[in-house]
């Protein structure tokens, strides 16, 4: 009868560390598509909020050019504020009048910053 030699403990350590680097490899894979879908579901969700925030003050700024229309501001710069209703609540916007000659104005609208308190938009100058 043949002697079966039976394989040391020192001819099968290899394979431990190749199943950690499997396992391993495999967390990480799947840990970067799982990233990759949630910055993307990020993104198309702070594209809405960009997209909502540009819609308010597209209307503080219709706002401040059709009081324009009515007259000329009493000063040159002159600031007002506006509020606007939004789904989140109402926001208040700052909007500075500023003559560049002639009939030409600059009209800039912002949110206002806290602590600031300037007089609300009048119906017309």
């Amino acid at each position: 009868m043949t002697r079966r030699r039976i394989p040391s403990r020192s001819a099968r350590r290899g394979y431990t560390m190749i199943v950690v680097l499997v396992f391993l490899t495999l967390m990480l894979s799947a840990l970067a598509v799982t990233q990759r879908r949630l910055s993307s579901v990020l993104r198309v969700e702070s594209g809405f909020v960009n997209a909502e925030s540009r819609g308010d003050r597209a209307r503080a700024m219709g706002r401040a050019l059709d009081v324009l229309w009515t007259g000329r501001p009493p000063s040159d710069p002159y600031i007002c504020a506006t509020i606007v209703q939004t789904s989140a609540g109402p926001i208040s916007y700052t909007i500075s009048y500023d003559q560049k000659g002639g009939k030409h104005w600059k009209v800039l609208v912002e949110p206002t910053a806290p602590g600031d308190d300037p007089p609300l938009l009048p119906t017309s100058f």
